[in-house]
This record gives structure tokens, C-alpha cells and sequence, in this order.
């Protein structure tokens, strides 16, 4: 059902995620459906993330699975016709801020394209970046990233195998 994935994450001085957010496309392959579920995760000794609608969703259940895991239902505004449209944006909130090293996007199913951008602060530049792709069961692929002037990193991923893409970076 999705078609196509872009993430933002904004990194500051202190090298904390200060927003994450993600817009989702997606396209009905059959008439009905009304729901997207999403799983957040966070490292180590942080709770887990909640989710706050932006854009054409609501918050439906949430479950949690341990301290760093939670699975939230993002109901849609409407149920879905087959061939139909519709763009998700929600923001991934993190209450504390914390410091991490890579944004993850999971991919339960394959994807044609899955877009990350992490901007850091210009005070504050990684000394290495760089986009990765982890299929399911598969060799991890990796190349190296370059900040733009604006001091973003973005990577491209097309045919976004069952698995996880993203960039990683070290300080």
C-alpha cells in the first residue's frame, strides 16, 4: 500500500532528535483500507516514542511492547477506494529528547522509494555519515553520505526491499 516514504529529522547542538516526522503516500490496491500501523522504537534506556497526527490521520489504539517499543494505529480520514491516494504526515515525538545515531525506516513490505533527510545543526556536524539498506535476511549495503551547505544529509532509496533503510552517523 505505500508507495513512497520521506522522513525529516532534526538533530541540535546537544545532538538530540528535536523533531521527526514522516510522510507517508499511499495507494489502495483493493477497495477498504482505512488504517495504517506504525511501530516506533528507541535505543537503549529511552521510552518508547508517541506518535502526533499531522496530516490526514488520527491516532487510533496503541499498544506497547516494553519499555522501548510501542505500535500505534494511524486511522485515515476515510476509507480507501482501490486506486486511491492519500498522503500521511505524522510527527515521531520523543519525551525526553534523546541522542541517537541513525533514523530507521522498517519496511514490513517492499517500497518504490523511500526518501531520509537528517538536517544537523550547523554548529554541531557528524564526522561521518552515511545511508545503509538492511534487507530482511540479507547483506547490509551502505554508502557514504555528504552534508549539503544547509548541513543536511539526504539519501535516495529506490526499491526499498522488506527490511530497513536510513542513514546512520557518528560524532
Amino acid at each position: 500500500m505505500s508507495v513512497n516514504g520521506h522522513g525529516h529529522c532534526h538533530v541540535g547542538p546537544d545532538r538530540t532528535i528535536q523533531r521527526l516526522t514522516h510522510q507517508q503516500t499511499l495507494r489502495a490496491a483493493a477497495d477498504g483500507p482505512d488504517r495504517l500501523m506504525v511501530l516506533t522504537m528507541t535505543d537503549k534506556g529511552n521510552r518508547a516514542p508517541h506518535i502526533t497526527p499531522l496530516r490526514n490521520c488520527a491516532v487510533g489504539r496503541t499498544q506497547p511492547f516494553g519499555a522501548r517499543r510501542r505500535l500505534t494505529e494511524l486511522l485515515l480520514d476515510g476509507a480507501l477506494s482501490r486506486g486511491e491516494t492519500v498522503m500521511v504526515e505524522y510527527e515521531v515525538v520523543c519525551d525526553p529528547p534523546r541522542v541517537e545515531s541513525a533514523m530507521t525506516h522498517f519496511h514490513q513490505n517492499p517500497v518504490p522509494q523511500q526518501v531520509t533527510e537528517v538536517h544537523f545543526d550547523p554548529a554541531l556536524r557528524p564526522a561521518r555519515c552515511w545511508e545503509f539498506v538492511a534487507p530482511a535476511g540479507g547483506v547490509v549495503r551502505t554508502r557514504p553520505l555528504t552534508l549539503d551547505a544547509d548541513t543536511v544529509a539526504v539519501s535516495l532509496t529506490r526499491d526499498c526491499p522488506r527490511g530497513a533503510t536510513g542513514v546512520r552517523w557518528e560524532w
